[in-house]
Order: C-alpha cells, then sequence, then structure tokens
C-alpha cells in the first residue's frame, strides 16, 4: 500500500519492472513484448552484450555491470530516457558508456588467477542477484564470501532470506552484526544467521581480512553495508600478496 501510494505521486511516465506489482496506470517493462524490453543476453569476457528494445528500434549494446538485474535496470533508465525524447541510438550509446558506482560489483584486485570483489548488497534479494551475477562471471569457480549483516532488524526479520541467499556461495563467513542506529536485541546475532547456513563461519571483524585471503576459492567477495568496506585495503594487499 506505500509503494503504491507513492507512485501514484509520480505525475509524469511510470514504469514498472518484472516483479513489481501491477500499478495504475504504470507502463511495464523489461518482459517479451513491452515497449522496453531486451533479448539475446551475451557474456564475452566478463561483458553482456544486449539488444535493447526501444519502442520497436532494436540497438545492440552492452551492461557495465554483470547480472540480469543490471539488465534490467539498463532497459528501466532507456525507458525513462526515451519517453523524455532521447533516441534510441544515444540511449544505447550512453548505456554502454557506464561504468558502474563504487561498492557495486566493484571488481577490487585481481592477481593469480584470483579475482576480489566488494559489493554493498545488504537484503537478501540483492545478495542472491549478486552471488548470481559472480556465477555468471565465473562459471565453475569457486566461491568465498565475507559477509556483515546490517542492523539486529533486518537480520531478525530476513534471516531465513539471507541463509537461503548465503547458501549460494561455496565459503561464507559472517561478520558481527554492524549495528548502526540500533541497540542489540536479545537472541539475534550472526551466530543466529551461520547456524542456518551448513559450513558457515563465525569471523572477527579484525581478523576478516585475512580469513577471506585464506579460503580455497578463486573467487572473494565482501559484502554488505556497515563498515566492512574499511577492510576492503586489506583484502586488496592480501590478494595481491599471495599472487
Amino acid at each position: 500500500d506505500g509503494f503504491r501510494a507513492f507512485a501514484g505521486q509520480v505525475k509524469g511516465p511510470l514504469f514498472a519492472g518484472p516483479g513489481c506489482a501491477e500499478l495504475p496506470g504504470a507502463e511495464p517493462y523489461g518482459r517479451p513484448g513491452d515497449r522496453y524490453s531486451y533479448r539475446d543476453v551475451q557474456v564475452v569476457n566478463g561483458i553482456q552484450h544486449f539488444t535493447l528494445l526501444v519502442d520497436g528500434i532494436e540497438v545492440r549494446t552492452q551492461a557495465g555491470l554483470p547480472g540480469l538485474h543490471n539488465v534490467e535496470n539498463a532497459v528501466a533508465a532507456a525507458a525513462l530516457a526515451h519517453s523524455v525524447g532521447m533516441p534510441a541510438a544515444a540511449i544505447g550509446e550512453a548505456i554502454a558508456s557506464f561504468r558502474g558506482v563504487a561498492r557495486r560489483f566493484d571488481r577490487r584486485a585481481s592477481a593469480a588467477g584470483r579475482h576480489y570483489i566488494d559489493d554493498y548488497a545488504h537484503h537478501p534479494t540483492e545478495l542472491t542477484r549478486f552471488i548470481q551475477a559472480l556465477r555468471g562471471m565465473f562459471p565453475g569457480e569457486k566461491i568465498a564470501l565475507l559477509f556483515q549483516p546490517h542492523l539486529y532488524s533486518r537480520t531478525r526479520d530476513f534471516a531465513p532470506g539471507f541463509a537461503e541467499a548465503l547458501k549460494g556461495a561455496d565459503f561464507v563467513g559472517i561478520l558481527p552484526i554492524y549495528a548502526a542506529r540500533e541497540r542489540a536485541m536479545a537472541g539475534v546475532d550472526s551466530a543466529m544467521l551461520a547456524a542456518r547456513i551448513p559450513g558457515a563461519q563465525l569471523v572477527a571483524y579484525d581478523r576478516g581480512a585475512q580469513w577471506l585471503a585464506s579460503q580455497p576459492a578463486t573467487v572473494v567477495a565482501t559484502v554488505g553495508a556497515g563498515d566492512i568496506d574499511r577492510l576492503v585495503p586489506h583484502v586488496e594487499q592480501l590478494i595481491r600478496a599471495n599472487a
């Protein structure tokens, strides 16, 4: 209801992507047959190439970030740009030039066949999409993931979803919960989450970088919205030092 009320305040073009609830007055995008959509996704040398469909015009372009969700995001941007008069060809060029933002599938280091990615994901759906993107980018590779839960309330409310998402990695380390604006809650901690994930390990914050770099995986990732980003330089250093 809150989302519908928010969407109802939009005075201009309104678009709703795959997975969104039906919204009065919203034009769907990203699905076969929609005015704005995509097809023929191919990954070449780690880059997603796809055909962008803009009101009957086909434009071959590429997404700077991996994962099908980023193709869908590109279609959303295309729909908005076209609705204010931007030509399809220019939209395709703009999408291909986008290189992403910090802490969203942020490729931090590659050395001796190992790859280190940092990401801001802190919700089960984001985690799932991130791990899927890793699998698509590095098929067949072992993945080690160091996750920092953000907020006690979020960890409590979404524990089953977090656990299911994290099972997508081969090695999982969980840091203590980053409290941010909250106080500790009885019975809510990282151990509660780790207990739901076979093989998951509890990792002290000051041991996080060493734990991640020591895992027998060719792809390693730090994930979370707290202060896990402070570990990034240390992980980078360890990955490069062990090359």
